[in-house]
């Protein structure tokens, strides 16, 4: 089943990056942001990609990430950037060596492209990744191409995280307030967490039950969001949409969409597709409207949730889909892919990998 979250991160590993108390150690392989509040993946320090709230980890850098450009003045500049046309180091050395005769020879520490006409870092040869156009570095690699890390791996390390995250004792909120989230993206790791005789699947249920009927009873309404996101939890934890305690989950959420205005999240759409109710005509315009809606803020993460939406309309409803409209919404957003296959952070670069999976 395909069900969005926003815990898998690029390049089909599954890391996520999380608030934690400044006193807490970060887990093994990551490191904490200068703000103290957040860890992340460690290889993420340095990427020229910033990840860390506040004071940025990008600044400061003694040495780049293997998957960053070095500028010659010490900066770390994501590596999309490199031959891009643009001074982004600003001292140029990231456009220096792109167009070179081929009898100039290469600064120490580079190697020629195999059309002879740009040079590139050395540890760039054979990555995995394309940095020169034409004749790629990446063929005849041999045993040393480097290939996205084991999916089967990615996933038990997620796993292995949550597990590591979650509270000791037994008090009834062990996973916190975004358990609803974490439900989601331990199914999708290990499609067994709420099986028969799964105890880590049943605690995760009962901190649900708890949590949703606390803020089902509240005065202050939750979110459409909110409630999009506990209905693909209580969805993957196979319990019951249609009558939680007296409360009709999809039900309330499709009249919430039929009283919106011109504009719906997509995600709101893709979660009553996943649940099973009735898609319609209009779904699909209220879709297309937001993979249109190039004015929004997060437009490129609009534009995924709209596909995925728009693919299980067209996958689990009687309801006519142009196949042509899927595809050509597809290809877009395979466009906004940098070389590398991110896209703009590592959010959208989940969102679009997953739609393109």
């Amino acid at each position: 089943m395909n069900i969005y979250i926003t815990l898998i991160t690029k390049q089909n590993t599954f890391f996520v990056s999380a608030d934690i108390d400044p006193g807490a150690p970060c887990p093994p392989g990551w490191d904490r942001c200068p703000d103290k509040r957040r860890c992340i993946p460690s290889h993420w320090m340095c990427d020229g990609w910033k990840h860390c709230n506040g004071t940025s980890e990008e600044a400061n850098c003694t040495s780049c990430s293997p998957k960053a450009f070095k500028c010659s003045n010490g900066k770390c500049k994501d590596r999309h950037s490199f031959c891009d046309g643009i001074d982004d180091c600003g001292d140029n050395s990231d456009e220096s060596y792109c167009d070179v005769d081929p009898a100039t020879p290469c600064p120490l520490g580079w190697d020629r492209c195999p059309n002879m006409s740009r040079c590139i870092p050395s540890h760039w040869m054979c990555d995995g990744l394309l940095d020169c156009y034409g004749a790629s570095e990446e063929v005849e690699c041999g045993k040393g191409f480097l290939k996205t890390s084991n999916i089967t791996v990615a996933k038990t390390e997620l796993k292995l995280w949550f597990l590591h995250k979650r509270k000791s004792g037994s008090r009834p909120d062990r996973w916190g307030s975004h358990v609803h989230r974490i439900a989601a993206a331990l199914h999708l790791a290990d499609n067994s967490t709420f099986g028969p005789e799964n105890s880590t699947g049943e605690e995760i249920r009962y901190e649900l039950r708890l949590q949703l009927l606390r803020n089902l009873g509240k005065d202050k309404k939750m979110s459409s969001q909110e409630l999009a996101l506990y209905i693909h939890a209580l969805l993957v934890s196979c319990m019951d949409l249609r009558d939680f305690y007296g409360y009709d989950l999809v039900r309330e959420l499709r009249k919430r969409v039929e009283a919106g205005g011109n504009y719906t999240n997509p995600f709101l759409i893709l979660a009553l597709c996943n649940a099973g109710d009735a898609m319609t005509a209009r779904d699909i315009e209220r879709v297309t409207t937001a993979y249109d809606s190039q004015h929004r803020p997060l437009w490129t993460d609009s534009q995924a949730l709209s596909s995925m939406a728009l693919s299980c309309i067209s996958s689990r409803s009687g309801v006519y889909v142009d196949e042509r409209t899927l595809k050509d919404m597809l290809q877009e957003l395979k466009r906004h892919q940098f070389r590398n296959g991110t896209v703009d952070n590592f959010r959208t670069t989940a969102l679009v990998t997953q739609v393109a999976s």
